[in-house]
């Protein structure tokens, strides 16, 4: 039965389409259900959505016990699978915290920014009702809405682009995807979605002399085919300028996929304010080659040694740091790269050597921890997206002190407790977490995980709007308890 019947559902419109299936095949279901369709009508007529759903659900379960194995009996025909349409949601809004995209007062996806959906299964050839909302102080707050059909089989995409205050709805409605058995083609497909790039760009394949797509923003093409398994690059271009905005490096698609190029606002180190992404079937993804840079900062959170040199890549990146300074970040190239720490003027003592990995368009933290004896360093991305409705805090366990501890962090309100509510985070040794909250005043509080025990605080922090703020927790000078931290980014510039 279940293999018969089991279908992603859409909503009660999706459950009368199956219903009105199972009436007409003309097996025992559909007659014994028969004259129980006016109940429909009389639910709808008196009862909510939701109510009426159930009530429509349980019809369809009550025919489908009439279907069990897809039976043969004389005047017994297998129910039709619904015909589906395929919708895809993509989160392009820069300033936004996650969204959540509801179809047919069903919740679909909730998306960060940067992130697609996969394709879901609703009815088509009839208007679905499309909504993306937000919360706000823990408010729900309805962002856009509009209202579109999908035809069968149909590949259609919703981006979300814009901002919190001008939101913009993007939809691309394709054909379906239709490749034959030998193909050696792929299929692609440009958006512009980048709010706070270029008003329009000029984009070229390979090594195109003229642009295969000149996009506004808002915009889309039609599906293009390009070779199969073959390295192609993508240059984006403001209108009439030779340098590049930016360029995806070489890549290959394999045969018989599509992909949506998506362009989108970009955060990372660098003078571009785009990227492209990748939209498959599984999501999105930038492109692994992508001609962007690496930037690198480093935090000395050793609390018993003298000041220290960092080498990443034979490039001196810090310089007589002492305890608790963190540098600036600079720019390097990406990949797995040797690292070398020294006490800064003895270049032959290792204090730290080997490898991490530097990760193309992101701004990251090499925090260099542990004791003299026992050096440890580990890398974590910093966040660069301001966001619109809220404060970004990333805290850092860097305290060999209380290393074998697992640390609660908490944003207590004024008068709360930690035996009021659950940590904001919970991080082990040389573990960076990051959460967004509401602009106020808070005490941040560390305690030992899964205890009320005290190690740090309460101390008054501001977290301000459109903030990004950053904690290291380490141990007191010399080493040991009671930890202490040091405050970084919007804390202090």
């Amino acid at each position: 039965m279940i293999s018969c019947l089991s279908q992603p559902r859409a909503g009660i419109k999706d459950e009368i389409g199956l219903l009105w299936r199972v009436l007409q095949s003309g097996s025992r279901a559909g007659y014994i259900i028969h004259f129980l369709v006016v109940s429909i009508t009389l639910t709808f007529m008196t009862h909510s959505n939701v109510v009426a759903t159930r009530v429509v659900s349980t019809l369809v379960l009550f025919a489908s016990v009439f279907l069990v194995s897809c039976g043969s009996e004389d005047g017994f025909e297998t129910a039709p699978t619904p015909p589906r349409g395929f919708l895809r949601m993509v989160n392009a809004v820069p300033d936004s915290p996650a969204l959540r995209f509801i179809v047919e007062e069903r919740e679909e996806a909730t998306l960060r920014f940067g992130e697609a959906s996969q394709f879901a299964g609703v009815l088509p050839d009839v208007p679905l009702d499309f909504s993306v909302t937000y919360f706000d102080d823990g408010t729900s707050v309805q962002l856009i809405t509009d209202q579109f059909a999908i035809a069968p089989d149909g590949d259609f995409t919703a981006v979300v682009t814009g901002t919190l205050d001008s939101p913009r709805l993007i939809l691309i409605d394709n054909s379906p995807v239709d490749f034959a058995d030998d193909t050696n083609e792929s299929e692609i497909q440009f958006a512009h979605a980048a709010a706070n790039g270029p008003d329009s760009v000029d984009i070229f394949v390979s090594e195109q002399s003229e642009p295969n797509s000149v996009l506004g923003f808002g915009e889309a093409t039609a599906v293009q085919t390009l070779s199969a398994n073959v390295e192609a690059e993508i240059n984006v271009h403001s209108p009439g300028e030779t340098e590049a905005l930016w360029s995806s490096g070489p890549f290959a698609f394999s045969a018989a996929t599509r992909q949506l190029l998506l362009l989108v606002d970009y955060f990372g180190p660098g003078d571009t304010p785009v990227r492209m992404l990748a939209i498959g079937q599984n999501g999105a993804r930038p492109f692994p080659e992508e001609d962007l840079p690496a930037a690198l900062r480093v935090a000395n959170m050793i609390p018993d040694r003298g000041p220290l040199d960092v080498t990443v890549d034979s490039n001196l990146v810090a310089e007589n740091i002492d305890f608790t300074d963190v540098t600036d970040h600079i720019e390097l190239t990406s990949g797995e790269l040797p690292i070398r720490v020294t006490p800064t003027g003895q270049p032959d003592t290792i204090v730290f050597e080997g490898d991490s990995e530097v990760v193309t368009g992101q701004f990251q933290t090499l925090t260099v921890a542990g004791l003299d004896t026992d050096t440890e360093v580990s890398v974590s991305e910093d966040n660069a997206r301001r966001l619109s409705l809220g404060a970004t805090i990333s805290v850092s366990h860097s305290s060999p002190g209380v290393e074998d501890e697992t640390l609660d962090v908490y944003l207590l309100e004024q008068g709360q407790e930690v035996t009021d509510t659950r940590p904001d985070l919970s991080l082990n040794f040389l573990v960076t977490g990051t959460v967004l909250v509401d602009p106020g005043s808070f005490d941040l509080v560390v305690t030992t995980s899964g205890t009320d025990d005290i190690i740090f605080g309460p101390q008054r922090i501001d977290l301000v709007r459109n903030g990004i703020f950053k904690v290291f927790i380490h141990d007191t000078p010399g080493g040991g308890t009671p930890v202490q931290i040091t405050l970084g980014d919007d804390f202090v510039n």
